[in-house]
């Protein structure tokens, strides 16, 4: 009997150590681990085409402060540094900035992509794959198109953020702002003439003394197979938005005849109702749009809490509202790019019918007719009348 004690014992030994042996050998080692002191993080990217035609990449680099800044104020010190090179492909341009510097370039860190206008006209498929295929580049990171060199976007010096990178991450979070992540684009091209619509962005002069460049979105580009196609007004690009689901809230002015004032009015809570039909052969869409309006300032003779102005003040909206969603549809039919992605919408109630024309949806598409119904309700007047 202590025999048998003896051998469990042992056994339970054998076993615990044979336990504890393979939980260490699962254990992975950090052979992949990049110390921060090893690293040139990357804050933004351009990528534009030389009068060459060499792809030319610019990097914005993040500037660690060194012992010596602490002493100087935030105003005093450039946080980033601009890198520019050029090369036969994207990945051999970028190679080719890493050879001038210490350290290994990070990407994960990337927040804007900013494509030139000349390389967006030509070979955006090459960006996207080149994107794709390089796992440090998020998906979450925003693309943008320049009809400026990259380079001067890049240097641009905000007086509100660290860089250019930061500032349009953070504007395209704004309401009323189109905003195109990488993923976006790369589900948004799924349809048959593989469009979608990413938004420009330009530096703005100031207009008075003493003010700042502004570094904003300007419009958007509408691409159609691979190719910049067109661009769209910010205002159009609202009609964009709401049939995509994509809005939530701007502001605009209202004029009424025969009146000096005008009227502010904040439309917020859009939402949009799609219902495709196919009838007789004709396609065509049916929109309902519904929101609601908050007056925001009136310079009038109006008074906002009249049932009678209410009403006028809405069907305004609606009027508006629906102008621009067919002047929206009508541009981009103009150039072929389906950025409101119709075919999906009718796929996912005619699959037959879209299958047949799959192969010749950029000649349907300028054909597909859009009805927009509006019904827009005054939730708010304003507390002075």
């Amino acid at each position: 009997m202590n025999l048998n004690l003896y051998l469990g014992s042992r056994i339970k030994l054998i076993s615990n150590l044979l336990l504890i042996f393979m939980l260490i050998s699962s254990l992975q080692a950090c052979a992949d681990l990049k110390e921060i002191n090893n690293i040139a993080i990357v804050t933004a990217t351009g990528i534009d085409m030389n009068n060459e035609g060499k792809i030319e990449v610019t990097i914005q680099l993040f500037l660690p402060q060194t012992p010596s800044m602490s002493s100087q104020s935030p105003s005093q010190i450039n946080q980033f540094a601009v890198l520019t090179s050029t090369g036969d492909t994207i990945s051999e341009a970028v190679n080719n900035i890493e050879k001038r510097i210490s350290r290994q370039l990070f990407r994960g860190h990337d927040r804007a992509i900013i494509i030139g206008e000349k390389m967006a006209s030509k070979h955006m498929n090459d960006i996207l794959d080149y994107c794709i295929r390089f796992r440090e580049i998020r998906e979450r990171s925003y693309l943008f198109v320049t009809k400026e060199s990259a380079p001067k976007l890049l240097q641009y010096e905000p007086f509100m953020e660290k860089n250019s990178g930061e500032v349009l991450s953070k504007y395209v979070k704004k309401d009323g702002n189109l905003s195109m992540t990488l993923k976006d684009t790369i589900v948004m091209r799924t349809n048959p003439s593989h469009s979608y619509i990413i938004p420009m962005v330009a530096i703005l002069n100031p207009t008075k003394k003493g003010e700042h460049q502004i570094l904003k979105i300007t419009q958007s580009a509408l691409f159609s197979h691979g190719k910049m196609v067109g661009t769209m007004s910010n205002n159009l690009t609202y009609g964009q938005q709401i049939l995509n689901h994509k809005f939530w809230q701007t502001v605009f002015s209202l004029k009424f005849k025969k009146d000096p004032g005008k009227v502010g009015i904040n439309i917020q809570n859009v939402k949009a109702k799609i219902t495709p039909i196919i009838h007789n052969g004709q396609w065509t869409i049916h929109a309902h749009i519904t929101g609601d309006e908050v007056i925001f300032e009136n310079t009038t003779h109006w008074s906002t809490t009249n049932l009678k102005t209410a009403e006028r003040v809405e069907h305004a909206v609606g009027r508006i509202v629906s102008g621009t969603i067919r002047k929206s549809v009508r541009k981009s039919q103009k150039v072929k790019s389906d950025v409101f992605d119709f075919y999906n919408t009718f796929y996912r109630k005619y699959p037959s019918e879209c299958l047949k024309v799959e192969k010749n949806w950029s000649d349907v598409y300028p054909t597909i007719d859009v009805k927009v119904t509006t019904n827009f309700h005054l939730i708010h007047s304003g507390i002075a009348q």
